[in-house]
């Protein structure tokens, strides 16, 4: 059995975004990712899948072995 730890990275705020109204909302995230619970459910049920977004809670890289996401390759480095 394997632990799969699936990210939804933090991105810079956009000048569009209403990440500045998120607490008057109690809000912690806009819109949540689709596609993440998704690719979780395409996992075998013999293994164990997590999802963080990054967003609303803090990475714990203690968990995280490697990741690879072209858009956030220079925060990876």
């Amino acid at each position: 059995m394997s632990d799969i730890v699936i990210i939804h990275p933090r991105f810079d705020v956009p000048f569009w975004g209403m990440e500045k109204c998120m607490g008057l909302l109690g809000k912690q995230a806009n819109l949540p990712v689709a596609c993440l619970p998704l690719l979780a459910a395409l996992v075998p049920d013999h293994h164990s899948v997590t999802i963080i977004d990054e967003n609303v809670e803090e990475i714990d890289f203690d968990r995280v072995a490697h990741a690879d996401l072209r858009p956030d390759t220079p925060r990876q480095q």
